[in-house]
């Protein structure tokens, strides 16, 4: 995917984050019995330790909000290809690593 593109790429290690959020957009539950969906987000800092962050569109849920970079995952994909396609597809940022950084649940009271 990555390879033969003209994008950017991110060259140094980037802590992926798996999110585990309640939504109505995915099968599955949570504790409380509401929808689930995994999304994965990456930290993505460059050589001044300047972090990424990218803004929510207009019309989408929270728009407008600031926010790690990534995206939902696809039923039975993999975080860290998730993680990839959801860069590419974003922000044209091709990853050529990840490492796991932390997981956790979050709800969403007002979805």
């Amino acid at each position: 995917m990555c390879a033969s593109s003209p994008r950017s790429a991110a060259t140094s290690r980037a802590p992926a984050v798996l999110a585990r959020s309640t939504s109505n957009a995915m099968a599955g539950s949570s504790d409380h019995g509401a929808p689930r969906i995994d999304v994965v987000v990456a930290l993505i800092r460059d050589s001044s330790g300047r972090v990424l962050v990218s803004r929510r569109r207009p019309g989408s849920h929270m728009a407008g909000f600031w926010e790690f970079p990534g995206g939902k995952r696809d039923s039975g994909e993999a975080a860290r290809d998730a993680l990839a396609r959801e860069l590419d597809e974003e922000l044209g940022i091709c990853v050529l690593s990840a490492e796991p950084f932390m997981s956790l649940d979050h709800e969403y009271p007002d979805r």
